[in-house]
Parts: structure tokens; sequence; C-alpha cells
């Protein structure tokens, strides 16, 4: 049977990053995880997601820097935006770049809209 999509999982905590790829494998998506965000654009090449939910806050590419890349790359891409520590400024800032969603962590699963 045909998985629902590809996702990739953009999180520099690996525990986070496993538990969100457990949850999607488990909802029957396809997944790649990258702990940063320009191993993230390597894989995006590579592995071509139709979704990427990617840390805000992250070492070497930020989730924002990330969102303007991939979306500059491929406009229709659905990016999702996690943060443990966000403002309303960084939600405002991710939905103009064009985010899909803007999600707190932990992630609540009902939030999780793909």
């Amino acid at each position: 049977m045909a998985k629902l999509g590809k996702i990739l999982v953009v999180e520099d905590d690996p525990h986070a990053r496993q538990g969100l790829a457990e949850l999607l494998n488990a909802w029957d998506y396809e997944t790649e995880t990258a702990g940063d965000g320009s191993e993230a654009l390597e894989k995006a090449v590579a592995f071509n997601p139709a979704v990427v939910i990617s840390d805000l806050r992250m070492p070497k590419v930020t989730g924002m820097q990330l969102l303007r890349l991939l979306l500059s790359a491929r406009p229709g891409l659905r990016f999702i935006m996690l943060t443990g520590q966000g403002t309303i400024e960084d939600a405002v800032e991710a939905t103009k770049l064009g985010a899909y969603n803007f999600l707190e962590k932990p992630v609540d699963p009902k939030r999780l809209q793909i």
C-alpha cells in the first residue's frame, strides 16, 4: 500500500526528531529526518518531500532561513514551523514567508494537520 506522502522532519533534538518521525510513520507517511537546516537542504533535494516540519531555532541554518530557501526553490511546499520558545513576531514572520502552520512544542498531535 502506498504511503500518504513524504515528510522531512528537521529538528536538532534527537529525541524530538525521532518521536515526530515515529508518529508520522504510524500515520502512514514516508519520513526522512535531518538534525539541522544545512542537512535538511541536502535531504530536501534527494527526498523531495511534500511537507517539511522544522524547528525554528537550530544551529547553522535556522528554521526561518530554511523556510526562505526551500520556499524560494519550491513555492508549493507545505512548511510547518515548530518552536519551544517562539514569539508572536516569529509566527507572523513565518506566516508572511509562506509557512503553512506555526506550532508550539511539545506538539499536540491533534494540532498537527498535514
